[in-house]
């Protein structure tokens, strides 16, 4: 971006922590927290020295992300990157580190989500069918032969079947009334069906557009459990619900199992002990069991919890699995909402 960006008349400058690839023509500077020069600092350092552009090296905390809208409410270009699973999500992101939502929906131009995937090596790719509780995940009906593609491994890649990286993206550049939507404070739901009918695709349409270069189970691991949800268009397997503690059920309970998450990653057995009892509970319901992967399943988890998370600042979640002789449902319950 940098590059496509760089002209003889426009001044670029760059906080970087660490440099990790110099730019001919760019005036790029490294923080060093350590002595008292974080990226928010150094980030107001560079604003006062009157660039066209900046960019930050990450909006992941509220001192950095505020001082970039500063610099953007000051006629600056600002470009920088922040974590979260899609483009949308970036909203309520930004809105968790306290930035104003009027502030948002004015300074913000685009959000550019973007995941590498393996690509598939040209030399030995062949067409492929997705197991079953991939290709179940998207669509009603397996997909025909030659949708999908895999590498069957070669000298040219090692017999590794990928050779070099894919990406996919999505790009969300908010229409008039998009942008108004933020500043009133819409929710994820409304701004996401608003973008799309304003033409936004998604990560996982980008994927499977690319179905001769990545395949369906490296898509499906790099995309939003809820973004495969909604493409599916209705009901799948996993559909997590979050309520608040005390919030009356719809559901009359028969079963239950409970596990309460502060940090998903280091849990990840106690995850696979709550898979093998969700297993347990849909057999019981009469739903097929082998319609639930644990890598979907820790993964679905931890994805649900870290929006719950966010949603109500909270730093506990609890899951619980709830059913009855028809379905079995999926609750995450906010523990210690500040």
């Amino acid at each position: 971006a940098l590059r496509h960006l760089r002209r003889f008349d426009t001044r670029i400058l760059t906080a970087e922590d660490p440099i990790t690839r110099p730019i001919a023509g760019i005036g790029q500077t490294q923080a060093d927290p350590g002595r008292g020069l974080p990226l928010d600092r150094l980030l107001r350092t560079l604003i006062r020295q009157e660039p066209d552009i900046v960019l930050v090296d990450s909006l992941d905390d509220g001192p950095t992300a505020t001082a970039a809208f500063d610099a953007a409410e000051k006629g600056l270009l600002v470009l920088g990157s922040l974590t979260a699973p899609d483009a949308v999500t970036a909203i309520a992101n930004l809105r968790a580190l306290n930035i104003d939502m009027d502030r948002i929906g004015t300074g913000l131009i685009g959000i550019l989500a973007q995941r590498k995937l393996p690509r598939i090596c040209n030399a030995c790719r062949q067409p492929a069918s997705p197991a079953p509780h991939e290709w179940r995940l998207l669509f009603d009906k397996e997909p025909a032969p030659g949708s999908f593609f895999a590498g069957a491994g070669c000298p040219a890649c090692g017999h590794t079947g990928f050779r070099g990286t894919a990406l996919i993206a999505e790009l969300l550049e908010p229409a008039p009334q998009t942008a108004l939507a933020i500043r009133q404070g819409s929710g994820p739901d409304e701004l996401d069906g608003l973008a799309k009918a304003q033409g936004m695709g998604t990560l996982l349409e980008d994927g499977l557009d690319k179905s001769d270069q990545v395949r369906l189970a490296d898509l499906i691991r790099a995309v939003p459990m809820e973004m495969i949800r909604k493409f599916a268009g209705g009901e799948k397997p996993m559909v997590f619900e979050a309520v608040e503690a005390g919030a009356p059920r719809l559901l009359e309970i028969e079963e239950r199992a409970s596990l309460s998450l502060h940090n998903p990653g280091e849990q990840a057995e106690e995850i696979d002990q709550l898979f093998l009892r969700y297993r347990q509970m849909r057999e019981k319901a009469g739903q097929p069991a082998a319609e639930a992967d644990v890598e979907d399943f820790r993964r679905f988890i931890s994805e649900s919890v870290r929006e719950v998370k966010i949603k109500y600042a909270c730093p506990v979640v609890r899951v619980d699995l709830i059913g009855n002789d028809e379905r079995v449902e999926i609750v995450g319950v906010p523990v210690g909402v500040r």
